[in-house]
């Protein structure tokens, strides 16, 4: 998801049916293996930063109390 994942950061994002996107972006990560070992990084990072139990549990408790004013223990 976009709101979670930075295009060029941590994935690389195509176009929906785009075949010649894909195939460019595909090419690129084939010809750098820095970059996918970035990227891969990147992402896990991302991943466990807002994915983490933890993380979505954070997330759930701030959405609940803007739904209930007052309620946050």
């Amino acid at each position: 998801p976009r709101e979670v994942f930075e295009d060029g950061r941590d994935l690389m994002l195509v176009p929906r049916g785009d075949a010649p996107a894909l195939a460019e972006a595909l090419r690129t990560l084939i010809a750098s293996s820095e970059r996918r070992a970035a990227l891969g990084a990147a992402g896990q990072a991302r991943a466990r930063a807002t994915g983490s139990p933890e993380a979505v549990g954070a997330q759930l408790t701030e959405a609940l109390a803007g739904l209930a004013p007052g309620m946050r223990s």
